[in-house]
Formats: C-alpha cells, sequence, structure tokens
C-alpha cells in the first residue's frame, strides 16, 4: 500500500511539474505576442470614436499616440500614393482632426500575421475604418494593412504604417 500511495504522490508531483512547465512555455514564449496583440487593441481603441459617449475622451486619446506609436511613423498607402513621416505632435493633431469631424469611429484590425525578431515586429492583417460624420454620412473602407513595430524601453511602438490595396468599400 505504502509502494502504490508513493507511486500516486511521484505520478502526481510529476504532473504538476509538467503542468507548470507547459504553462510557463506558453506564457512566456507568447509574451511578445500578447504584448503586440495589446498594442492593437489599444490603436483600436485610440481610432474609436462611439456616438453617445464624450466627445473629450475621444479627444483626449487622440491626444496620445505615444502609447502605440514610435516618436517618428512612416504612413505609406498605395491608393491613393501617399507616403509621409510624421511626429507624434502631427499624428496627434492629425487625430483629433479626424476625430472632430467624426460623429463616429471604429478601426478593427484583424491579424493575420505576426513575426517578431528581437527588436522589431511585423503585424500583417485587414482593418476596417468605418464610422459616420456630419458633413458625408456614414464611411466604411477595408483595406490591408501592415505595421512595423519595434521595441522601444520594453515596450512594442508602431514605427510605420503601409495601408494596401482597397479590398472593399
Amino acid at each position: 500500500m505504502k509502494n502504490l500511495k508513493k507511486k500516486f504522490l511521484f505520478l502526481l508531483t510529476a504532473l504538476i511539474l509538467i503542468a507548470a512547465a507547459t504553462g510557463a512555455f506558453f506564457y512566456f514564449g507568447n509574451r511578445e505576442e500578447r504584448l503586440l496583440r495589446a498594442m492593437v487593441g489599444e490603436l483600436e481603441e485610440m481610432a474609436a470614436k462611439r456616438s453617445g459617449k464624450s466627445g473629450i475622451i475621444a479627444l483626449l486619446d487622440a491626444a496620445t499616440p505615444e502609447r502605440v506609436f514610435d516618436k517618428k511613423v512612416t504612413i505609406s498607402s498605395d491608393l491613393p500614393k501617399v507616403e509621409r513621416e510624421f511626429t507624434l505632435k502631427e499624428l496627434s493633431q492629425l487625430l483629433i482632426t479626424m476625430k472632430k469631424s467624426c460623429t463616429s469611429a471604429a478601426l478593427n484590425v484583424e491579424i493575420q500575421n505576426l513575426s517578431v525578431n528581437s527588436g522589431s515586429a511585423e503585424i500583417t492583417g485587414g482593418a476596417v475604418f468605418s464610422g459616420s460624420s456630419s458633413r458625408s454620412g456614414s464611411f466604411r473602407e477595408v483595406r490591408d494593412i501592415r505595421l512595423l513595430c519595434t521595441k522601444i524601453d520594453g515596450k512594442w511602438k508602431i514605427s510605420a504604417v503601409k495601408i494596401e490595396t482597397v479590398i472593399k468599400k
């Protein structure tokens, strides 16, 4: 009977150690991916303006692009053909102008591929920017998006945004 208890305790201890090791592997192994996904979530929240919610909160979100963007960000688009580098101040002003002109706005990024190197990462996927404005009514843009990210002081920041190919409106 004692031998059976020892075997059971040994087996239980081994299972606990295997479970702990597996949990640690998934927690630490996917940490960077989780941080990048959280950054994309912050980007979506920064671009959002919900009707019925305080416009001041939306403008404050737009006034703090340093939460997700590097000090200088290159934004390029193939349609219309544009490539420009923005400072955080310019990016903030652009976001504030966009939010002032919209009665509601939402950005949804569906991550299709995420690759991480030691200090850089690339996120590709689809992005849907939709909402309404008092001037032109509702809008909906669906595009392919590529975010190039850099790790700065332990936090991921977007250093370049490439918007490509209108999929459908």
